[in-house]
């Protein structure tokens, strides 16, 4: 960071606001938001040609530099994160009857934690009470499963309720109106965009995939999403495994 020191503006407010014009504001805007710069991922060419645009106004506008030497820009080291899809799996059971399931297909993951969980798992049905209540105790060492909205607006505050409570993961149970269209290219969008690693791995399960699983450990998601109290799943009564446990492995490389 840079430590800046404060200063005096040479026009007041009113007279800046003056100088500041519909048009010019219109053009600003479109030309960041233009095809041009592909979406300014980072990093991305895109995103260069944004943050020189914006150097050569501040220098327009009389400004003085305060990032790197001489420059209005301040880099970093940016490590970029990906999956590798092929290694990333969630599975369970053994040998003969194990079952795996496919990264795209059936289900998205946020990296995070260590490279390989297993853990038993623990619903704590609508994702709205993992949000508003935070997992229990139960949840330390557990993969939490909650269901979520059909909008999928998630963002990482349940992720972080969940590693808050001591959890090895968390399964998000898609709504069943989500196509699988959009959950592979969810899962695309993810594996490639360079996401920081998370305290916790953070999947999005399809429910037809968390369906088999939850039937897998001898219980009924319908009725388990239909419940608003936490219910271990524990016993998988169709195996002799004596504990139901899941096993999520997360293969990634960094740029």
């Amino acid at each position: 960071m840079v430590d800046l020191e404060p200063v005096e503006a040479s026009v007041s407010p009113a007279v800046a606001m003056e100088t500041i014009t519909a048009d010019e504001m219109l053009a600003h805007v479109a030309f960041l938001a233009s095809d041009e710069l592909a979406g300014r991922d980072t990093p991305s060419p895109g995103l260069e040609t944004a943050a020189l645009y914006l150097a050569e106004g501040f220098g327009a506008a009389g400004l003085d530099p305060a990032g790197d030497p001489g420059s209005f820009l301040q880099r970093w080291e940016y490590v970029q994160t990906s999956l590798k899809t092929s290694e990333t799996t969630v599975a369970w059971g053994e040998e003969t009857e194990r079952v795996e399931l496919e990264l795209a297909e059936d289900f998205f993951m946020l990296p995070g934690g260590e490279e390989t969980v297993i853990g038993r798992l623990l619903f704590l049905g609508p994702i709205e009470n993992l949000i508003s209540e935070g997992a229990p105790a139960e949840a330390s060492g557990r993969i939490v499963v909650v269901t979520t909205p059909p909008s999928m607006a998630l963002g990482l505050g349940p992720t972080r309720a969940a590693e808050a409570a001591g959890a090895a993961a968390l399964f998000l149970v898609l709504d069943p109106g989500v196509s699988s269209e959009r959950l592979e290219m969810v899962a695309g969008i993810i594996a490639d965009a360079g996401l920081p690693w998370q305290t916790i791995p953070t999947l999005g399960l399809s429910w037809d995939a968390a369906e088999a699983m939850s039937s897998a450990a001898g219980s009924d998601l319908e009725q388990l999403a239909g419940s608003d109290e936490a219910a271990v799943v524990e016993t998988n009564v169709a195996s002799p495994i004596p504990e139901f446990e899941v096993e999520i492995r997360t293969s990634v490389e960094t740029d």
